[in-house]
């Protein structure tokens, strides 16, 4: 089956890395409502939403899309782009069934009766299930032989700017030495970097990465490659997991980040300049909106069909503008606050009539902060971004407690406005009510001047 390769052009789509395979929702099965829950609340945030054809196969893909008719029929209701990256030796892009085959002809060592280029290659039932997705879904083919060269870039910038150091501490020096050599080593090769180089799950075998590269590094003494994996093996592959999905986003246009919770840490290296992913509080528009958003759970979502997601995200049109032409604009400060606080509650309106077993009752309030300044370590520039911190069915469940002071010190407001809001509710609560609330949908969603989007699960 050949792929078409036209795609339309979406404006301000939502890269969706909460379902990345590699992601902590793709294999377990008790995180399956969360699975679903985080692709339709994705839906109801923006406008497109675009899964890279890896995406796909990952065990919870199939669960909910077998259990879960909403699901399926969002995939094919039109707000679902699919990007091709997959490739064999850089050729023609794998539709679907190629790719699934592929995966397991390298599963099984390359096994010659495996090979997806050969007639008799096994099929597998769920590949009816590709064929329908690639036909109804909206399609973008980047040239995915810059992946690579892009992500090497990316690395590269990061090492000079020194991200990895707070958590590297003193073996900083040992890993860029590290960096450095493997970066060498492999561009006497002409082989860029890759995620297999910072990912311990994804170490290719026969080859070395940057444990190995560390560990061969005299300044580090007798600290064994262990210990390293041990302690830094999730930062290391966190950071590095936002850039590849960063230069999968430069391949495309219009596209902004969707993250997972475990990627938190490293969010802004998704925009542009990630050296001023913050935006500056000395001079910063902040305001809190104090909303009931009971309506809105992990449970409520993910039980929502495809006709529902379609009817409410009528009511987001607003939001949606507003938010790709707002976000540099000083002036749409209060466009930007009063669409959000519309949508949000015409959002916990149209979704209040859905009786879920989980639902909880009382009232639950969520505060949603809004930050818009110019961005930190560049106040010099005219453009402003904003970042807008929202917690959906906030963790703040059963409790009436309001914290309105200015925010001080010399941390970016795209970050302390959630962080005291979780240290101060936290005391105010008891720890049964923070229990109760535990099925929220937390979520940051900033934007830079040049207009890049990251929404970032909690």
């Amino acid at each position: 089956m050949s792929l078409e390769v036209a795609s339309t052009r979406r404006e301000n789509a939502g890269y969706l890395g909460i379902i990345h395979r590699d992601g902590a929702f793709a294999d377990d099965k008790a995180l399956l409502t969360e699975y679903i829950a985080g692709f339709k609340h994705a839906m109801l945030f923006t406008p497109t939403v675009v899964l890279a054809d890896h995406m796909m196969f990952s065990p919870n893909f199939e669960r909910a899309y077998r259990k879960d008719e909403g699901f399926r029929d969002l995939l094919r209701a039109g707000l679902t782009d699919v990007a091709y990256f997959e490739k064999y030796n850089n050729g023609r892009v794998f539709p679907l069934v190629e790719h699934r085959k592929f995966r397991e002809f390298l599963r099984r060592k390359r096994d010659p009766r495996y090979d997806p280029r050969i007639p008799e290659c096994p099929g597998d039932p769920f590949d009816a299930e590709l064929e329908a997705i690639q036909a109804r879904a909206g399609s973008r083919v980047p040239d995915a032989k810059w992946r690579d060269p892009i992500f090497t870039r990316f690395a590269a910038q990061e090492l000079d700017n020194g991200t990895l150091k707070p958590v590297l501490g003193k073996l900083y020096t040992a890993y860029e030495t590290a960096f450095r050599r493997m970066s060498e080593d492999l561009a006497a090769r002409n082989a860029p970097l890759g995620i297999v180089h910072f990912d311990e799950k994804h170490k290719a075998p026969g080859n070395d990465n940057i444990f190995d590269y560390m560990a061969r590094v005299g300044s580090l003494g007798t600290i064994p490659r262990e210990r390293l994996v041990s302690e830094f093996a999730g930062a290391i592959a966190h950071a590095h997991r936002v850039l590849l999905i960063k230069a999968e986003m430069c391949l495309m246009r219009d596209v902004h980040a969707v993250l997972p919770s475990e990627l938190r840490a490293y969010r802004t290296l998704a925009l542009s300049d990630s050296a001023s992913g913050t935006i500056d509080e000395r001079e910063a528009q902040l305001k809190t909106l104090d909303l009931d958003l009971s309506a809105v759970s992990v449970d409520v979502v993910a039980s929502l069909s495809a006709a529902e997601i379609v009817e409410v995200r009528k009511a987001a049109g607003d939001f949606f503008e507003v938010l790709r032409d707002g976000a540099g604009n000083p002036g749409s400060f209060g466009v930007i606050c009063s669409t959000l606080a519309d949508y949000l509650k015409r959002l916990n309106a149209q979704l209040a009539y859905k009786a879920v077993p989980a639902r909880r009752p009382g009232p639950v309030k969520a505060m949603v902060k809004i930050a818009q300044g110019k961005i930190a370590r560049h106040t010099a520039l005219l453009d402003d971004a904003v970042a807008v911190m929202f917690r959906i069915a906030g963790a703040f469940a059963h409790s009436y407690y309001k914290h309105h002071v200015a925010i001080e010190g010399g941390d970016a407001a795209l970050d302390v406005p959630l962080k005291e809001m979780e240290t101060f509710a936290t005391a105010a609560i008891a720890p049964s009510a923070l229990e109760r609330s535990i099925n929220d949908i937390p979520a940051h969603l900033s934007l830079s001047p040049g207009g890049e989007q990251v929404m970032q699960y909690e």
